[in-house]
């Protein structure tokens, strides 16, 4: 069911976005570049032969977000594709297909926070005796002025019912400036003497909050911790969109 799919719209078209008159400009990326999976027979002499099936209960998640002072624009969606988000102050690209998936976030605005989620999560069946590795590709990126606050997020994490379970993230660290590294993931799952039903999910996370003259950390820190840093294990809802200017 997952595909090798490699995302490079994003980038593009937030740059295109970004007027020449400008006051700032950063951005922060995370991207599951691929995704794999291996299977070991644990007991051959048992006769089965290792397989892992995906059954119909998938559940999609992308967000953007950007917000300043005085107006926020966010639009949501449950289903594989690209959201895109681009408006004065900043702008986020969310970009999630079966076993790839990006989150882009870029400001070029005062004051202004941009804000990127993606996620998926997947039920398998899993062959008794069978040990599932699951392995993704990913890559994290950051761009900020000094006194900038980014977040560059995603990981990957698995369980049995009843069974073992797995986390795996990379997180970019929180100093730099410019920031690029690629890296592996991997976790492995193990079904038992017998049939057993798991759970896998994906997730990517960046955001860009850029300084501001009259700073007020607490309400903007209020904010990121609203727009919800648990999209591993958010549950797909309702697509929705919505602008409000105030």
């Amino acid at each position: 069911m997952f595909n090798t799919k490699c995302i490079g719209m994003a980038a593009l078209i937030l740059g295109l976005s970004a007027g020449a008159g400008a006051n700032a400009a950063g951005a922060s990326r995370a991207e599951i570049k691929t995704f794999n999976v291996q299977l070991i027979d644990l007991d051959p002499a048992d006769g089965i032969t290792p397989a892992i099936s995906y059954d119909s209960q998938t559940w999609v998640e992308a967000f953007v977000g950007v917000y300043t002072r005085t107006e926020y624009h966010e639009d949501f969606r449950i289903s594989y594709g690209t959201l895109i988000g681009a408006y004065d102050s900043g702008g986020a690209v969310t970009t999630v297909e079966p076993g790839s998936m990006s989150s882009e976030a870029q400001s070029w605005g005062i004051d202004t926070l941009a804000y990127s989620r993606g996620a998926q999560g997947l039920s398998f069946w899993l062959t008794p005796n069978t040990a599932a590795v699951f392995t993704a590709e990913v890559a994290l990126a950051l761009e900020r002025e000094s006194g900038d606050t980014a977040l560059a997020w995603l990981g990957m994490s698995g369980n049995v019912w009843e069974g073992p379970s797995f986390t795996s993230e990379l997180h970019a660290p929180a100093t730099p400036l410019s920031y690029a590294a690629s890296s592996t993931l991997n976790g492995t799952l193990e079904s038992g003497g017998s049939l057993a039903m798991g759970q896998l999910n994906l997730w990517t996370q960046a955001s860009l909050l850029t300084a501001a003259p009259v700073p007020e950390p607490a309400s903007w820190a209020m904010l990121l911790a609203g727009l919800g840093l648990g999209a591993a294990t958010a549950a797909g809802r309702g697509a929705r969109g919505r602008r409000r200017t105030v």
